[in-house]
């Protein structure tokens, strides 16, 4: 849920990650999740991607597995990439397999092509769910499945972030903080941002333990970005 926030969050304000993987997820010594690593962040001026989708071309970029078909196919780059990036990650994490991993005969399995046989029935969720999960609730487990499947589906009918967010968030009420929302999200600047910087986004306040550098993302509680 955190890395929802957070990528609703920076859809709000006109960037898109561009580069959501697992690699780019840290967790804090608490297990709270922060976005790190936006090398490949892109600034979308003046339209609100979490609303518009732009039309704006660039080279594709990141890691296979994680990127929309239309983005490799066109490099046409909008929100909705990153909302099939996080489809990807959740079917990740509720699977326990990676986004591309080999098969026994050497083909190379991505994880969405692999589930989506198995999607839409609740008999068939012990296909994808992970067999080293122990006690969990099927109800919410197919419910999660159901989400990533909209944020891998086809690009004109996936939900913005803001709308994932608010499904995860009536999915486990229980575990949404009271002053959580969408104006204040778990991002981690990187040390080697390129593109993105947050000297050109002076708009984006830092709440205290929200908003750390990757280096510092397992450090006590502070917020360590500054826009000078």
């Amino acid at each position: 849920m955190d890395v929802a926030r957070g990528l609703s969050f920076l859809h709000g304000h006109r960037v898109i990650f561009r580069d959501l993987k697992a690699a780019n997820v840290l967790l804090d010594s608490a297990f709270n999740a922060k976005l790190s690593d936006f090398g490949y962040a892109k600034i979308i001026p003046g339209v609100d991607p979490s609303h518009t989708d732009p039309i704006f071309r660039t080279r594709a970029s990141g890691i296979e597995g994680y990127l929309a078909p239309e983005y490799l196919a066109t490099d046409q780059l909008t929100s909705a990439m990153d909302v099939y990036s996080f489809g990807v990650l959740l079917l990740e994490l509720v699977s326990g397999r990676r986004a591309v991993q080999q098969t026994e005969s050497g083909i190379e399995d991505n994880i969405v092509e692999w589930a989506q046989p198995n999607i839409g029935s609740r008999h068939l969720l012990d296909k994808i769910m992970d067999t080293k999960l122990r006690e969990y609730s099927h109800e919410e487990a197919y419910e999660v499945v159901l989400i990533a499947s909209e944020c891998v589906g086809e690009k004109a009918q996936r939900p913005r972030m803001r709308k994932v967010l608010s499904a995860l968030e009536q999915l486990r009420p229980s575990l949404v903080p009271a002053t959580a929302s969408s104006s204040s999200a778990p991002v981690a600047s990187s040390s080697t941002t390129h593109e993105l910087s947050f000297r050109t986004l002076p708009q984006l306040q830092c709440p205290p333990s929200t908003i750390v550098s990757s280096r510092e993302a397992l450090s006590p509680p502070g917020c360590c970005c500054q826009v000078i």
